[in-house]
């Protein structure tokens, strides 16, 4: 999964209005920053194969607390 695809999921799931609210939240998700985020989404820095494991697991099956 791509960042881009994990973003534009987070921003379905909880039906949030910005590209900026979805991003503070897919970084809380996946517990970095959010400048590891837009980094990221920008190409400056390339996601990890665990990231984008996480990314894929979180979609798939939610986060304990939910």
């Amino acid at each position: 999964m791509t960042i881009q695809e994990f973003v534009d999921w987070v921003q379905s799931r909880y039906h949030l209005r910005s590209k900026t609210s979805a991003v503070k939240k897919a970084a809380q998700m996946l517990r970095v920053t959010e400048m590891a985020v837009w980094q990221w989404l920008g190409g400056s820095r390339k996601t990890s194969p665990s990231m984008e494991l996480l990314m894929e697991l979180i979609t798939r099956h939610g986060l304990p607390e939910e």
